[in-house]
């Protein structure tokens, strides 16, 4: 997380995707928390717009994740689509 917040402040994004549970789970700095209960809305964390989405390699064990995660990934073009207008 150190290299990861280093990078966040220099490079101020407009938004944050977490791709996992691990990823989410350090980002929010709560060992709780998943992507199934957190996809498909956005969340303020660290003051960042920040959703979630599956791993790649989990919806290539699990193909029937492969709907959600391209769901998840046009929810984020969308997200950034109203960020740039």
């Amino acid at each position: 997380m150190i290299h990861l917040d280093q990078q966040i402040i220099e490079k101020k994004p407009k938004l944050v995707l977490c791709l996992g549970n691990v990823a989410v789970q350090s980002f929010f700095r709560n060992p709780e928390a998943d992507v199934k209960a957190l996809r498909g809305t956005w969340h303020n964390v660290q003051g960042y717009q920040t959703t979630v989405a599956y791993h790649p390699l989990a919806v290539r064990r699990r193909p029937n994740l492969w709907s959600y995660f391209l769901h998840d990934l046009e929810f984020v073009a969308e997200g950034y689509h109203h960020l740039k207008d």
